[in-house]
């Protein structure tokens, strides 16, 4: 990455500090409980993946929001990971 400007140069730094931090947190919990076949976060970013939120907005109607099934293999890694399992509720995040 190529940055100019200090702010982007530390925002930068930063989110770099930041997923440092969750990837080591996420090791120090996949060992304190381990998930089978689950053995690094990035393993276990890719099967969380899988869950995926959806809002479908119909002319003059409310949104509707829906949540994929959350598998065995994804509640299991959340459970280790001390992570709540989402739901349809959770407010959607428009990126």
């Amino acid at each position: 990455m190529y940055h100019r400007l200090p702010e982007r140069i530390r925002a930068h730094a930063y989110i770099c500090f930041i997923a440092l931090v969750l990837g080591r947190v996420m090791r120090a919990r996949q060992r304190a409980q381990p998930v089978p076949e689950v053995r690094s976060p990035d393993r276990a970013l890719s099967i969380l993946r899988r869950i995926q939120t959806h809002r479908v907005v119909l002319a003059g109607q409310a949104p509707i929001t829906g949540l994929t099934t959350i598998g065995a293999e994804e509640a299991e890694i959340l459970k280790a990971l001390g992570v709540a399992k989402p739901t349809a509720a959770t407010p959607y995040v428009n990126l």
